[in-house]
């Protein structure tokens, strides 16, 4: 039965497609490696030819290890339980002593009375989750 897990539609493609990436890779690898014997090519034209072979040979484990994954019906994840309600802490808002009158600075002294409306709203709960 696990066979016919990893011929079904899904699995084919999914197959094909590694197929195709790792032929493609192999490709680039060669075409990379080429350009680094010409003479415009240099050292790091080889690394990235190898880098392209690595990438090939990780999507084969990759591939290979989902395969067995598969075929030895390896149970799913454990579904997620709800969190329980945490007890949610907060941190008191600093007590600033910073007073300034209309005549010293009228547009800090509306700031300033803006803070404290919206700090009274703050601790009465005027100030759900999700809503302002």
């Amino acid at each position: 039965m696990t066979v016919r897990k990893v011929l079904s539609i899904r699995w084919i493609g999914f197959h094909l497609l590694t197929l195709g990436s790792i032929v493609l890779f192999f490709f680039l690898g060669k075409w990379q490696w080429g350009v680094g014997g010409t003479k415009h090519g240099s050292l790091r034209n080889y690394a990235y030819g190898v880098e392209w072979w690595v990438f090939a040979a990780i999507l084969i484990v990759c591939w290979w290890r989902l395969l067995q994954q598969e075929m030895s019906g390896a149970p799913k994840a454990a579904p997620k339980r709800p969190m329980p309600d945490m007890p949610r802490y907060r941190m008191p808002a600093p007590q600033v002593a910073a007073h300034v009158e209309d005549s010293e600075d009228p547009e800090m002294a509306e700031y300033n009375r803006y803070l404290e409306l919206l700090h009274e709203k703050d601790i009465s709960g005027g100030a759900k989750r999700g809503r302002s």
